[in-house]
């Protein structure tokens, strides 16, 4: 059996760790495993699911926490005690050169980096980082054009469509839609709203805040469910207290059915500052669930089904959007399915490019 490496800042349910838990669901493990190196365990995660399929985690702090030369030293170590590996297929963007060096020090010939966003902090580090990223790795992958000349500046790398399990998503009728609002406890006398991200800056939760408190203040019914956890769950939660939000607003944090809540609700939202490109909005246009996109996300996530609207960051409109109610669930199973494969964003065809590039000498 022949082993990859993937390196991941931890095993939340975020866009880059599903794209590669879809991957491993559906790659022949009888033929590739997948360990992986993370910064921190999380609650919630795919740290079970991971273990049960053979895959091995191994916890390596950030180099903030343990200096650059102690980083790559544990990486070092974790390559060479658990080896072989035909690849190392590292997430970290722009900190992808720490497990990329240590691959290249371990004489792997296979080296993968792969970008999964568009802005990236801090100027002077993130170019030393590109800098040494590209240096040392023998792939560039990445989930958008957009997303792979960021990190990279260059043209010279792949994009990877983030491919999804199709059947996972995909709602047969409006009465398959209600039995998953009555077995979620969703009321039919609302709208049901969900956004579905991590608690971090990028995502825009104070935004998502300020229309639920005019949604409450213009007396529209109206639940809002946030999916996530993160680094802001906290102080998002203290705002929705804050302003009286509890009682429309709920906080179900890392879940493992997030499909579910996409066959049963109404609308999704996305208001985000910036995305590479959001694997949220593939899985939510396979459900046929209608969304509300900042314009600050690539159009090209727009499959042309009638599903997506994009709209600039203000509360205004999103409220005059929401309460309008012109979005309507699209239920066409056989035209979804083959929209979405037709877009390459069928987990099939990710993984038959996926198991190319590993097995690559």
């Amino acid at each position: 059996m022949k082993r990859v490496l993937q390196i991941l800042g931890s095993l939340q349910r975020g866009g880059a760790e599903t794209l590669v838990m879809n991957i491993y669901r559906n790659i022949d493990r009888e033929k590739i495993q997948f360990d992986f190196i993370v910064r921190e365990n999380v609650e919630g995660g795919y740290e079970e699911e991971v273990t049960k399929m053979g895959g091995r985690i191994f916890v390596i702090p950030s180099p903030q926490k343990i200096g650059l030369k102690n980083c790559i030293k544990l990486h070092l170590e974790v390559i060479k005690k658990n080896g072989p590996y035909i690849a190392v297929h590292s997430h970290m963007n722009a900190m992808s050169f720490i497990s990329i060096y240590a691959a290249k020090k371990c004489g792997i010939k296979n080296r993968i980096s792969h970008s999964h966003s568009t802005s990236f902090p801090g100027k002077i580090k993130f170019r030393l980082g590109r800098y040494l990223t590209k240096k040392f790795s023998t792939k560039l992958l990445a989930c958008s054009k957009d997303a792979g000349l960021k990190l990279f500046g260059t043209n010279n790398f792949e994009v990877i469509p983030n491919g999804i399990i199709l059947e996972n998503f995909i709602v047969n009728d409006e009465k398959e839609k209600k039995d998953y609002m009555k077995k979620l406890g969703l009321a039919e006398t609302t709208i049901n709203i969900i956004h579905v991200g991590r608690f971090v800056e990028p995502k825009n939760h104070e935004f998502i805040v300020e229309i639920a408190n005019e949604l409450k203040k213009k007396k529209v019914k109206f639940d809002l469910y946030l999916l996530g956890d993160g680094l802001k769950f906290e102080a998002i939660k203290e705002k929705i207290i804050k302003k009286q939000l509890l009682d429309c607003v709920h906080l179900l944090g890392s879940i493992s059915n997030v499909n579910e809540y996409m066959k049963a609700a109404d609308l999704m939202i996305m208001p985000s500052l910036y995305e590479g490109f959001p694997v949220t909005l593939v899985e939510s246009q396979t459900a046929g669930l209608p969304s509300l996109v900042s314009d600050n996300i690539t159009n090209k996530v727009d499959f042309k089904m009638n599903l997506v609207v994009f709209i600039p960051l203000d509360v205004n409109k999103w409220v005059d959007n929401i309460t309008e109610n012109k979005y309507q669930r699209l239920y066409n199973k056989d035209y979804i399915y083959n929209t979405i494969t037709k877009n390459n964003y069928n987990i099939s065809n990710t993984v038959k490019i996926m198991e190319k590039i590993y097995n690559k000498e």
